[in-house]
């Protein structure tokens, strides 16, 4: 099983928002099984003699929460591995410690070395993911799904009661209620006008803090040094000069957008705060309601950590930031914390100035559920941004790129496509769906894409990029090193005269899953059409079936504008969806491209076709023929077409000039647009043996 080690990630990333649920702060007398589920049987984690393995017998653990709110797994002897981050954790005995290094493969599985050698091996040879293993135990082509599970049910916690909630209530401009229940001793507030300030002293116990009504020009502070449960319940908060909800807590925040609310929140312009939803900790978002945010000043939403979307969220849209819509990142150097995960959700961005997501100072991206629509319009700007390794395993990507120079994914490292959809539209010159960058060359695989599953799409319509020193192509992907392909599929759209389809540095190896580029000189934005239908089609040139459509676009047109280009996925016939604005029975017609001979030659279908929402044309078994015929070949200043260049081309040149129209295609000899006597003196020097 590629992705047996995987868990270590998924199971410590997520471990302090799970055991909020699952565990009390001292948890240490309630033993604990994690178990493995995959298609080959169940399996559990194990601690022996100071090592991490994989048995099929089930192991008592207990689950110890740290004084740095970072959770232990330990045996019943109390040895126990402390989580420190993203891609490192410690295990610690009662007289020796010793670090772990749990390091992402580039099939998107786990390595782990520690003090009992290689526990975690890979079959990685520089070039090809192999199979990760852990322990004795392989485990191939299964789902791997970890669960915590009280050993003694008897001895099971129980639920936990509901937590101890502080509520402000906003009304109008300048006013604001608290109430504080009087259970709680260790939280006191200030008032100025409808600007509200928390401050919590507690270290044993979590606090809700309910929010709901308006305010015009109000703020709300959380200030504390323990973790705590933001509930938004129907509250618009408007800043004048700050942030609307600023939450000074380094520990987990529990941020719950309560069932059915709109939310909304507005910061001030040209402040110095950093978003108008501001964390210094790590926000994990749920619930099904609805937050709207705007940055007027900086970001719209930042956390100085991680920022996690569970599956639970309900709907996000980030209205507008000066710089990136969702900012995760401490800004310094090899950040253990640092990385936005998407599991669930909807989030929509529009018009911000820099990033829709960024994931800084060495931080990771991984989405695996949800909606993500991002509508980018800043240059020299990404819509998802990982400063380190993007992992995509499932969800839905749907991504319009305006800006030039332009990226709708990148990743510094390196990137793993197992899942998903990824939709992208360019339309910025020098733009790009995917870019891996070789950002250091001292990280593994730096620069390289491993696509191993998911569903790609991209139009790339964008022209060149021109610079005084360098020319920037848009494409659908670019990497600085490899593109590795073991599953998945990719089509790319290249349209228009600059657009390409991709581009490999170092090495291209594609050993399965399907990926193609389809090339054609109109542009067609499938996005901004409201109907559409289908046709099959089949073109024969010069009375004979075409069986090699390689060099050769085909597209189909209402009046002037290109609304459909076929795809051949196979020389048996070309798909077409061809698409309008108006349910009109409009005629189609068709033209086809050489880019060998680079002609331009319009088709003849063998029957009518009319636009018709939601009709198809043919079948891939009786498709729609397309007739045409290239030019006969001519000698240059043969004007009248009689196989010679002598005095009577220049006559018919003559007789063009004068309005007659025979000749008149061919009349522009020098090819500059006119017909005129600079012709008839390029016609008298190719008689001449000048030209």
């Amino acid at each position: 099983m590629k992705h047996l080690i995987s868990f270590i990630a998924f199971f410590l990333f997520s471990l302090h928002s799970m055991l909020a649920q699952e565990v009390t702060t001292d948890v240490s007398s309630i033993p604990y099984n994690l178990r493995l589920t995959t298609q080959q049987g169940e399996y559990y984690l194990n601690i022996v003699n100071g090592a991490a393995y994989i048995s099929e017998q089930p192991q008592d653990l207990l689950l110890i929460e740290q004084e740095d709110g970072s959770f232990g797994i330990a045996d019943t002897e109390r040895n126990y591995l402390i989580y420190k981050g993203i891609d490192r954790w410690t295990m610690t005995t009662d007289t020796e410690p010793y670090n772990w290094t749990l390091a992402a493969m580039p099939d998107g599985g786990y390595s782990i070395t520690g003090v009992n050698g290689l526990l975690g091996t890979n079959d990685y040879d520089g070039n090809t993911p192999g199979s990760p293993i852990y322990g004795d135990k392989t485990v191939e082509n299964g789902n791997v799904v970890w669960s915590i599970t009280p050993a003694n049910i008897a001895g099971q916690r129980e639920e936990e009661t509901e937590l101890p909630t502080i509520t402000v209530a906003y009304h109008g401009e300048h006013i604001a209620f608290v109430d504080i229940p009087s259970s709680i001793s260790d939280v006191t507030y200030s008032l100025d006008n409808a600007n509200v300030t928390l401050m919590s002293n507690t270290t044993t116990r979590e606090y809700a803090y309910q929010i709901s009504g308006k305010t015009g020009d109000g703020s709300l502070t959380l200030v504390g040094n323990y973790k705590l449960t933001l509930q938004l319940n129907g509250v618009e908060i408007t800043n004048s000069d700050g942030p609307a909800i600023d939450v000074e807590c380094g520990k987990r925040i529990a941020v719950e957008l309560v069932d059915g609310t709109v939310n909304r929140l507005i910061d001030g312009a040209n402040g110095t705060h950093k978003a108008a939803l501001y964390f210094s900790g790590h926000p994990e978002f749920e619930g099904r309601g609805a937050l709207s945010v705007k940055g007027n000043s900086k970001h719209a939403i930042s956390a100085k950590e991680y920022l996690q979307l569970k599956k639970s969220v309900g709907t996000i849209n980030v209205l507008g930031a000066v710089s990136d819509g969702i900012h995760c990142g401490k800004g310094k150097v090899a950040n253990e914390h640092n990385y936005f995960e998407m599991r669930g959700g909807i989030v929509n961005i529009n018009n911000v100035g820099s990033d829709g997501i960024d994931s800084d100072d060495f931080g990771v991206i991984r989405l695996s559920g949800g909606t993500l629509n991002v509508n980018l319009t800043g240059d020299d700007a990404d819509g998802l941004k990982a400063d380190s390794i993007l992992q995509i395993t499932g969800g839905s990507i749907n991504m319009t790129v305006a800006g030039n120079k332009s990226n709708a994914i990148r990743s510094n490292y390196y990137a793993t496509l197992s899942g998903g959809n990824i939709n992208v539209v360019l339309t910025g010159d020098g733009s790009k769906a995917l870019k891996t960058k070789n950002a250091n060359t001292t990280v593994l695989n730096g620069g390289i894409l491993y696509i191993t599953g998911g569903e790609i799409e991209v139009y790339a319509l964008g022209d060149n990029f021109y610079e005084p020193d360098d020319t920037t192509k848009c494409m659908g992907i670019s990497t600085d090193l490899d593109l590795n392909q073991t599953g998945g599929n990719v089509l790319i759209y290249a349209l228009g005269p600059d657009a390409k389809g991709y581009n490999v540095k170092r090495t291209e190896r594609k050993r399965a899953g399907t990926f193609q580029v389809v090339k054609a000189p109109w542009k067609l934005n499938p996005y901004s059409f409201q109907y559409d239908m289908s046709s099959y089609v089949v073109v024969k040139m010069d009375e004979e079936m075409v069986n090699d459509y390689s060099n050769l676009a085909v597209a189909a047109f209402i009046a002037d504008e290109c609304v459909g280009v076929a795809l051949f996925s196979n020389n048996n016939f070309g798909e077409l969806r061809i698409r309008a604005n108006s349910t009109e029975p409009d005629s189609i017609s068709f033209c086809l491209y050489d880019y060998e001979k680079e002609l331009e030659i319009n088709l003849t279908a063998d029957r009518d076709v009319i636009f018709t929402p939601n009709e198809c044309y043919g079948y891939p078994g009786s498709p729609v023929v397309l007739g045409g015929q290239y030019p006969e070949e001519r000698l240059r200043g043969d004007v009248n077409l009689d196989g010679l260049v002598n005095i009577n081309d220049v006559v018919a040149i003559i007789n063009v000039m004068a309005g007659d129209d025979i000749f008149f295609n061919t009349a522009d000899v020098n090819e500059d647009g006119n017909r005129d006597i600079n012709d008839v003196v390029a016609v008298i020097n190719i008689m001449a043996g000048a030209q």
